[in-house]
């Protein structure tokens, strides 16, 4: 054994001795508590997660928007005879923008939550509008630091104008087919210089 490796057990050794087994060995008290659709969630399949800034706990899922208060779940589902219902049950993205509005990305459309009367704003493609969002999967819904909404689907990044209530598409290199990409994998991040950084299935 080579001299700095007995140096290295003497000093453990030493360490042990002198720091409390407490400290070295200390237990985190850690409890992990399960929910499921027995305690209150519309699914289990659960697909994004937020923390709003009035505390409440947002859950898309599969079937449905889950809103936990800390004492139990409010569900948020599409109602085909209510235009102001969420757009769709599976629910992909949530964001909070700094009006402390929800805007939820779904597999077909965009929703936005007024917290006032708990109805949904929702916006659709249009083939014939290209101020439309481009797609109507939404993978991805994200605010940048000054505030601006951005919205990616299979299509394309589209930028939320609210002077006019209205998308500016961005689209990768021309070539619709290299946007898309597994639900999962489909992120996007702004770095210290306000750099956009977008995950595609090609690459960056």
């Amino acid at each position: 054994m080579t001299k700095s490796f007995i140096h290295n057990i003497l000093l453990f050794i030493a360490l042990a001795l002198i720091v409390p087994v407490h400290i070295l060995a200390s237990e985190i008290d850690a409890r992990v508590e399960i929910f499921n659709i027995e305690s209150g969630l519309s699914q289990t399949n659960i697909n994004s997660l937020l923390l709003d800034s009035y505390g409440f706990l947002w859950i898309g899922t599969q079937d449905g928007l889950n809103r936990d208060d800390g004492y139990g779940f409010k569900t948020y589902r599409n109602d085909p005879l209510d235009k102001t219902s969420l757009s769709n049950n599976t629910i992909l993205s949530i964001c909070e923008d700094d009006d402390g509005n929800l805007w939820i990305g779904t597999w077909r459309g965009l929703s936005v939550f007024n917290r006032v009367d708990e109805t949904f704003t929702n916006y659709f493609h249009s083939p014939n509008d290209t101020s439309t969002i481009s797609n109507d999967r939404v993978f991805e819904v994200f605010k940048d630091r000054s505030g601006v909404i951005w919205v990616k689907t299979t299509e394309s990044v589209d930028r939320y104008v609210p002077e006019n209530n209205s998308f500016v598409r961005y689209t990768h290199f021309a070539d619709q087919t290299t946007f898309y990409s597994d639900g999962n994998d489909f992120s996007m991040f702004e770095d210290s210089q306000n750099r956009f950084w977008i995950a595609t299935k090609d690459g960056l």
